[in-house]
């Protein structure tokens, strides 16, 4: 089979027409496309709301090259929320990918205590799932409200301790 070759604008142009996961099939197979990337692709959603960014933030190693490479583009913003007001940082704590954890809680443009609509925060979902590092990771901002309360009145500390996370319960911070 032939070598096939498409101008870059061709490329980014049917791009635009791709949901989240195409999309990330496409940067899979041509990692450097992130760079071009516009907001209008990064901004794309699927049917549950969620862009590019949201699934990258599920994703294991691999994908933190991916994430590394759409964060570098300044047309990328990681505080798009999806239909039920999650960010990527919130998919990122959740999952415990404590080096994309980092890389978002180290811009400006991202919200650590943003909440999605039942009141949970990245740090309320790390610490649920027991994540001491990427508990850590965030209590190291000074903006984020370790007390925090979900819809239900449940805070970090609240599920850390049920579930018997010692390492997230020990962190005096998060008391």
């Amino acid at each position: 089979m032939a070598n096939i070759y498409l101008p870059t604008e061709i490329i980014l142009l049917a791009a635009a027409y791709l949901i989240p996961r195409d999309q990330l099939s496409l940067l899979h197979v041509v990692p450097e496309l992130t760079q071009l990337l516009t907001f209008r692709h990064s901004a794309i959603q699927d049917e549950e709301g969620n862009a590019i960014l949201h699934l990258l933030a599920r994703g294991g190693k691999f994908e933190d090259r991916l994430i590394r490479l759409l964060l570098a583009n300044s047309s990328t913003k990681p505080y798009v929320k999806n239909k039920k007001g999650r960010t990527a940082l919130s998919f990122a704590a959740e999952h415990g990918h404590e080096a994309v954890v980092k890389l978002l809680v180290e811009r400006d443009d991202v919200d650590a205590n943003s909440k999605d609509d039942y009141g949970r925060t990245a740090l309320w979902r790390a610490a649920k799932l027991g994540y001491d590092a990427v508990v850590k990771l965030l209590l190291e901002r000074d903006d984020v409200d370790a007390v925090s309360k979900d819809d239900d009145g449940q805070t970090p500390l609240w599920w850390a301790i049920r579930y018997g996370y010692d390492a997230v319960i020990d962190r005096k911070s998060v008391v």
